[in-house]
């Protein structure tokens, strides 16, 4: 029987001295990150084992829950060394049938300035989940980089308002949904990852992400924010069982014609 691996210390991170996380491909993986006031580490808010510079500030929503807006004038960023499944995870869906999924609640004011909202190796290279003035994006290299625009959907956020975003990334290509509708199919591409092991592993949250800032040279907070914020990865179907999947099929099939 499979083995489904809920890995809640695997973004977390883990405290000096944890075992080092391994990654498995052939494993399930997933986690809810925890925006809740009562999260905190050394006073800051939201810390999931990792270390945070800067703040967010948190707001309790009514019909949507815990969000997290910009907390000062520079962003926020939260890091996680050696422990996350992000970079793995990228690499496999990016060659392989398996799946990432990305899903959060996002309040756009309208602000357009078009920035990651989670970037997976910090040091100017990985990985971007974005937008790009407004619109869905996904993007190869810096968190700030003119390549969201090339790379971004025709799929808009609807201003002023929740809006339910999904990235999916699979079999090598990248779809995304705003509020139910899902954009065409666009190929992932090489990730170029940084030769550090430890920057790979590092993820950032909202750093520059578009609302945090009101525009290219401005500094204030336009009210945008980040809800229910959840990532999982799902293995290839093991051959035994999509065999035993389309043998199911099947014998409907032949069911619903006897009848």
């Amino acid at each position: 029987m499979k083995k489904t691996l809920i890995a809640l210390l695997a973004l977390a991170g883990m405290a000096s001295g944890a075992t080092t996380f391994t990654w498995d491909a052939s494993q399930e993986y997933s986690y809810t990150w925890d925006f809740s006031a009562t999260n905190t580490q050394n006073g800051q808010t939201g810390v999931l084992g990792g270390t945070v510079t800067n703040t967010f500030i948190t707001e309790d929503v009514a019909n949507v829950g815990t969000a997290i807006k910009k907390g000062d004038s520079t962003g926020s960023y939260w890091e996680v060394n050696t422990n996350s499944f992000l970079h793995d995870a990228l690499e496999t869906v990016s060659t392989s049938a398996a799946t990432l999924t990305l899903t959060l609640d996002y309040y756009y004011t309208g602000a357009q300035w078009g920035e990651n909202i989670l970037h997976v190796g910090c040091n100017g290279t990985g990985v971007a989940f974005g937008l790009s003035n407004g619109y869905l994006s996904f993007a190869l290299g810096t968190a700030v980089d003119d390549t969201f625009a090339a790379n971004k959907t025709d799929l808009r956020l609807t201003t002023n308002a929740w809006n339910t975003i999904t990235y999916t990334l699979t079999d090598g290509t990248w779809t995304a949904s705003v509020n139910g509708q899902t954009s065409d199919a666009k190929s992932i591409g090489d990730i170029a990852w940084d030769a550090n092991p430890d920057e790979v592993n590092k993820y950032s949250i909202g750093i520059k992400a578009p609302g945090w800032d009101s525009g290219a040279t401005g500094l204030n907070d336009s009210g945008c924010k980040i809800a229910n914020m959840s990532i999982s990865y799902a293995p290839v179907p093991e051959p035994a069982t999509a065999s035993l999947s389309l043998l199911g099929l099947a014998a409907l099939m032949i069911r619903r014609r006897r009848a």
